[in-house]
């Protein structure tokens, strides 16, 4: 039995077979071609999108449910996201020179007359000294944090050596800009 979608004329008597000849004569021409691709493309979006919407639901449920979910999507992912991260930097470093620059000015700010420059910096190069003895990296190294916040929504402290302490980067960074009431 001969196929007829390599007939050069369209059967008449069967629908079906007319109807996959007049495709694979479409489908040999160019426009149809582009016609085909668009709505693939068109409808692959709208797929997208629902498939993302769900995920976010799905992952709002994690998060709520599991405190530390986003941690480890963002350990299953590090390389990535730091990657994406350096990339927002190289785009943007108009806006990171101004926020250190805003930053720098905030703690000149909060400086009081009677800073205590020797013990503030004693306490950063014990910072530096505990990291290289004890060999720790990344969320592990210690950092200087400000036991009140030098800009905060609620208060806003000073930048002297009785309001510094030595927290790890992980917990400098969940403590963030609040003060310990808030967290």
């Amino acid at each position: 039995m001969s196929d007829p979608i390599y007939l050069e004329k369209p059967p008449t008597s069967d629908r079906a077979a007319y109807s996959k000849w007049r495709y694979h004569q479409k489908k040999s021409d160019p426009k149809f071609k582009e016609q085909r691709r668009k709505a693939y493309l068109r409808d692959y979006a709208k797929r997208r999108i629902d498939v993302i919407a769900d995920t976010s639901e799905r992952n709002r449920i994690k998060i709520a449910n599991d405190p530390n979910f986003t941690r480890r999507i963002y350990e299953r992912h590090k390389s990535k996201i730091r990657k994406q991260h350096h990339q927002y930097y190289l785009k943007n470093v108009d806006k990171f020179a101004e926020w250190r620059a805003e930053r720098r000015l905030v703690a000149r700010r909060a400086k009081p007359r009677w800073y205590e420059r020797n013990l503030v910096a004693q306490l950063y190069e014990k910072c530096v000294e505990l990291n290289e003895r004890l060999g720790l990296q990344g969320a592990d190294r210690l950092a200087v944090d400000h036991i009140i916040p030098l800009k905060s929504d609620t208060v806003c402290g000073l930048h002297c050596w009785a309001n510094l302490q030595l927290l790890s980067m992980e917990e400098n960074s969940r403590k963030n800009n609040r003060y310990q009431t808030d967290w």
